[in-house]
């Protein structure tokens, strides 16, 4: 009887949940932080394909280096590591922030997962790599960070030929 009348009330209850799940607000406002202000200096994007990986060997990706506009150089800068290119205006806010001094120099790192390139020559498509990186139960992508990825972008310089030094404390 207990069971009969639970069910009876989230049977009466479910039209409310649905409506309110499909009637959810879409559009929220846009945070001042992600805004561009022409007042503030831009920081710059530099680009690069990875092609070699000693942790998933095969694999080519894409990836941006955000070098803020305060970068010196004279000490290494806190590192952000973001998966998927550069998503929800993330340099315009880092140079929000950093402007305002609410978040410290900090590099950021977009990498686009792996794509595999199929040998195939009747195939056109590349097969990709990101749910094994991603997704799987294993330490690889921590690894390829390490070991592939900030190596490649400390190798690099800003448009200015400053050298991009990433900072090695946890905290950072």
């Amino acid at each position: 009887m207990r069971l009969r009348n639970h069910l009876l009330l989230f049977a009466l209850a479910l039209p409310y949940m649905v409506g309110g799940a499909l009637f959810a607000q879409d559009d929220w406002p846009t945070h001042p932080d992600s805004v561009e202000d022409p007042d503030i200096p831009k920081g710059e994007i530099l680009t690069f394909e990875l092609n070699e990986s000693k942790v998933f060997p095969g694999t080519s990706r894409k990836v941006w280096v955000y070098v803020p506009a305060q970068y010196d150089s004279s000490q290494p800068a806190c590192l952000y590591v973001g998966q998927d290119g550069i998503k929800y205006d993330a340099t315009t806010v880092f140079d929000n922030l950093i402007h305002k001094g609410d978040m410290p120099v900090t590099i950021g790192v977009f990498a686009f997962h792996g794509r595999l390139k199929i040998e195939d020559p009747e195939s056109q498509v590349d097969r990709l790599n990101r749910s094994y990186e991603y997704d799987s139960l294993h330490n690889l992508y921590a690894e390829f960070i390490e070991e592939d990825l900030l190596p490649a972008v400390e190798a690099m310089k800003t448009s200015s030929g400053l050298p991009i030094q990433l900072s090695k404390r946890p905290t950072d």
